[in-house]
């Protein structure tokens, strides 16, 4: 039987996930949730770019402070796309499946909304080391360097 639940998992808690939003579209017969993303600043969403892709459902809001794909809850903030950025390099399917979502105007952040915490440059991390350079925030796996978001420190810093 499908409940619709990830097998094994468990309820979210309140202000357990600050930092995640809901994307969300009225196609498909008002479909709401279809995404999920991460807020990076109060302007600022990361999400896959298959999420923004033009054959995905137009997005008709964000979602930041909520525990539920649809319903309202107490305190949640939605915000409109203002603008949406894939990876340049994104082409289905999904290859640098990430892009930037530009919020219509700023999130207030709050206990329910804040930034997800991103590791400092140099900072170990496990299982796999990130590191950021000139062009951009990278993982380091056997044998394999994969671009997050090509330029994405950069990049970010110059579109707001």
């Amino acid at each position: 039987m499908v409940t619709g639940k990830i097998q094994g998992g468990t309820a979210a808690r309140a202000r357990e996930f600050p930092y995640t939003v809901s994307i969300r579209t009225t196609d498909l017969d008002n479909l709401g949730h279809f995404c999920g993303g991460a807020i990076l600043t109060p302007n600022l969403i990361i999400t896959a770019a298959a999420c923004t892709d033009p054959i995905s459902p137009n997005i008709s809001e964000i979602v930041a402070g909520t525990l539920y794909r649809n319903e309202p809850y107490p305190g949640q903030q939605s915000r409109l796309p203002a603008r949406l950025v894939p990876h340049p390099g994104y082409v289905f399917p999904p290859y640098d499946d990430v892009a930037l979502i530009f919020l219509d105007s700023p999130l207030e952040f709050s206990e329910n909304v804040s930034a997800i915490a991103l590791p400092q440059s140099r900072q170990e991390t496990y299982p796999r080391k990130i590191f950021e350079n000139e062009i951009g925030l990278f993982i380091l796996g056997e044998n394999e360097t994969l671009d997050l978001f090509h330029g994405i420190i950069n990049y970010t810093q110059f579109l707001l």
